[in-house]
């Protein structure tokens, strides 16, 4: 084998070779002695061996960079994704329960109120007494009212939220509607009769209002967390107000009203009815006036529409007898209508009928349509209506 051969096929680089250097003979050494000047080792011209090494290719090195940089970025955009999902997921959750939270504590408030109510009717005290005592509980009513409008609400509460607010609203306007007829019971038996009508609508509303909360806004707040995957119930630590404000349906009869309020029982058994024996028989609208403003037909009239306005009604009992719980009306034309009764009307005389509308009107113009009911035997309807044009403020 020759003493240049290579043996490391696998290196990549060669190098030029440094120039051969004839070594010559050595001094001292035989002459002849080996294979001549170019064959022998001591009388070959010495090469230099090729220098090889394994070299990275630069290209390759900024690929794999390129990547790893590559990878990194994917993971963090899909870290930053989970992230972001989780806590709009976790956002989500939190104002649902707080909604429920909410909820939960104003019924409570209500239902507190609630209690005073019927701890005030249940006094025996007259009834001038309990409507002045009502007027702090529907302040309260109405404040719980304005609470529920204020709150935050999420998209998927919008149903129950509707809900809410039309049992808080119905339960602030039975109070409104027990305090403004209670002082009507110290007055005749017609007066009390319809008094105890009215305070019974005013009950019904509360018991209305229990219905609306219980069977539609609670299962409504129910769903919407239920839908967000939170458990409701007692093995969770999130819970449903179930509070009622009617707790006693006897509330619900005149009987029993009357009772509690220390009311005429002929109020209830024995009061006078209308009748339409043979003779003339109706009512009259005389006028009707808001606050020291008297309305008058085909002119524009100026009143404020808030507070809620109460129309006082002028009747006029033009027929020969006696006419008993005599209905009044007031509409306005795409807004609120309310009701009222007259007690009793005697003929050739004037009673007051005041028609508080149940809520505010939105300024702007009106046309306004105040009415006295038909009584029996009455046939002549032509002067138990008037229309007016009202601008309220």
């Amino acid at each position: 084998m020759s003493f240049f051969d290579d043996d490391d096929p696998i290196e990549e680089t060669t190098h030029p070779a440094r120039p051969a250097v004839s070594a010559g003979p050595r001094r001292g050494s035989p002459r002849g002695s080996g294979a001549g000047p170019t064959g022998g080792r001591a009388g070959s011209a010495a090469r230099s061996v090729p220098a090889r090494r394994r070299v990275s290719t630069p290209n390759a090195a900024v690929e794999r960079r390129r990547l790893i940089a590559i990878g990194v970025l994917i993971v963090v955009v899909i870290l930053m994704i989970l992230l972001i999902s989780s806590c709009q997921a976790a956002n989500t959750r939190s104002s649902l329960e707080n909604y429920n939270n909410a909820v939960s504590s104003l019924i409570s408030r209500s239902d507190a109120t609630g209690r005073t109510v019927f701890s005030i009717l249940s006094s025996g005290k007259g009834g001038s007494t309990i409507a002045s005592n009502l007027a702090g509980p529907l302040q309260a009513a109405e404040g719980e009212l304005t609470a529920a409008q204020g709150l935050a609400v999420p998209g998927q509460m919008q149903t129950a939220q509707t809900d809410l607010l039309l049992a808080l609203r119905m339960r602030a306007d039975g109070i409104g509607q027990i305090a403004r007829n209670a002082g009507q019971l110290s007055g005749s038996v017609a007066a009390q009769k319809a008094a105890l009508t009215a305070i019974a609508l005013g009950t019904a509303r509360f018991y209305a209002s229990d219905v609306i909360y219980k069977a539609y806004a609670a299962p409504a707040i129910a769903g919407a967390l239920h839908g967000d995957n939170i458990s409701v119930g007692a093995t969770s630590n999130i819970q449903i107000n179930g509070g009622q404000f009617l707790t006693d349906l006897g509330w619900l009869q005149t009987s029993f009203i009357a009772t509690k309020l220390g009311a005429n029982p002929a109020a209830v058994t024995g009061s006078p009815k209308n009748t339409d024996q043979p003779g003339v028989h109706g009512d009259a609208l005389v006028s009707a006036a808001v606050g020291s403003t008297t309305l008058q037909p085909g002119v524009t009239n100026t009143v404020p529409g808030s507070p809620a306005p109460t129309f006082v009604l002028s009747v006029s009992n033009g027929g020969q007898f006696n006419e008993y719980n005599v209905g009044c009306t007031v509409t306005v034309s795409g807004g609120p209508t309310g009701h009222a009764t007259v007690p009793e009307t005697t003929p050739g005389n004037t009673s007051t009928c005041n028609v508080t509308l149940p809520s505010t009107v939105s300024p702007g113009t009106y046309q306004v349509t105040a009415s006295v009911a038909k009584v029996p035997g009455e046939t002549n309807l032509a002067n138990n209506s008037a229309t007016y044009t009202i601008q309220f403020q």
